[in-house]
């Protein structure tokens, strides 16, 4: 069996900046509801969203990435691939989630979960709506339960050259995107497998396939190769007018009667190449910086912890928005949104940093602690608990 690649940094400072834009993003929504109270216009805002939201397509993108560098040209057995992520995403995101279902209501805020009604508590586990973000931990747990055999099939597309399946694939992803996006306009439903279509892997996956073609192109490429500045350049110049598209097809919608939410709705063809050419530019920039010994900082020291910070910032940015401006008038709003971003980054950080340092709280938490059992060996195909 091939051995363990060496970890890639710039792949930490890509989660370290992707979580920066992540909180950013969530204290734009506390923005967006107290703007228009104050007697203000929701346009900045907004806008400043539309222009952000392509945070959650990195996490897609490195997740494959990660994934595929890493096993490739290795036999990845499902039953230890598996157990693995049981133990550092599984528990963690439990743990979180009867967090958010508990204490959240405890503090004054609410989930809309009857925490009394089992069925209900079972289908917010299931679709990760104890919280907000927590979606995403059940849409990445599909990629991993798929990943055992999607490896084997991506690796066998270097040899054969059958590079057109992977062409198709994205193809057809774009097309779900695009269809969805239209269908989510013109029609309302109430039907569960409805409301929770951004929870299925099949409508990002062309983000995971990306993710793992560039994983593949890292691991077969010369690691010698140095990155120069003009790549770099390169990347943001089309991250910029990935930006640029996005920005006109927002105002351009806006004056053709459209809703905030139907002009930032991430299902949006734009939003595709504009997730895709920012996570490029982040990768290129991250590899460049590891290349010229500059990827120490805070952004790498934020990505270091970016999965517990991740799970732990909407319970305390929930705190600050009760405790810090309560009666504010929200006048100065740009400035509230600034501390609270910066507050709820460095004590998510310091929160992390600190149970990092404690073992089991630290595993529980999801601050990088390994599973007290992670040394153990399972058999492939059992769980510890068979």
């Amino acid at each position: 069996m091939a051995k363990r690649k060496p970890s890639l940094e710039e792949v930490t400072w890509m989660r370290g900046a992707a979580m920066g834009v992540v909180v950013l993003l969530h204290v734009l929504g506390y923005a967006v509801a107290v703007v228009p109270g104050a007697g203000g216009d929701p346009f900045l805002p907004m806008a400043s969203v539309a222009s952000l939201r392509f945070a959650r397509q990195i996490f897609m993108v490195i997740t494959g990435f990660v994934l595929t560098y890493q096993y490739w040209g290795r036999t990845v057995e499902p039953g230890p691939f598996l157990n693995r992520r049981v133990q550092s995403v599984v528990v963690p995101y439990l743990v979180w989630s009867a967090i958010y279902l508990t204490v959240l209501p405890a503090l004054g805020g609410a989930t809309g979960i009857d925490v009394w009604n089992p069925w209900a508590v079972i289908e917010a586990l299931l679709t990760g709506g104890a919280m907000y973000h927590l979606y995403y931990i059940v849409l990445t747990l599909q990629f991993y339960l798929l990943f055992p055999w999607w490896i084997r099939w991506f690796q066998s597309l270097a040899p054969k050259r059958r590079q057109g399946w992977t062409i198709f694939l994205a193809a057809a992803g774009l097309v779900l995107l695009y269809v969805d996006f239209h269908w989510t306009l013109q029609y309302t439903s109430s039907a569960k497998w409805f409301l929770y279509r951004d929870r299925f892997l099949a409508y990002y996956f062309v983000y995971f396939l990306f993710g793992s073609a560039l994983g593949a192109a890292v691991a077969l490429a010369d690691p010698g190769r140095r990155l120069s500045r003009r790549s770099v350049w390169l990347g943001w110049i089309a991250a910029g007018i990935a930006a640029l598209y996005v920005g006109t097809v927002f105002v351009v919608r806006l004056k053709s009667g459209w809703s905030y939410a139907g002009a930032v709705n991430i299902m949006q063809p734009s939003y595709v190449f504009y997730g895709i050419a920012v996570s490029m530019a982040l990768y290129l920039t991250g590899r460049w910086k590891r290349e010229h010994g500059q990827e120490r900082g805070w952004v790498h020291a934020v990505g270091r912890f970016s999965f517990g910070i991740y799970l732990s910032h909407p319970l305390i940015l929930f705190l600050l928005e009760q405790n810090l401006f309560a009666g504010s008038s929200h006048r100065f709003w740009w400035a509230e949104t600034a501390l609270l971003w910066a507050m709820t980054m460095v004590l998510s950080w310091l929160l992390m940093a600190g149970t990092n340092r404690v073992p089991v709280l630290g595993w529980l938490l999801g601050s990088g602690q390994k599973s007290p059992w992670r040394g153990r060996a399972v058999p492939a195909g059992r769980s510890l608990s068979s």
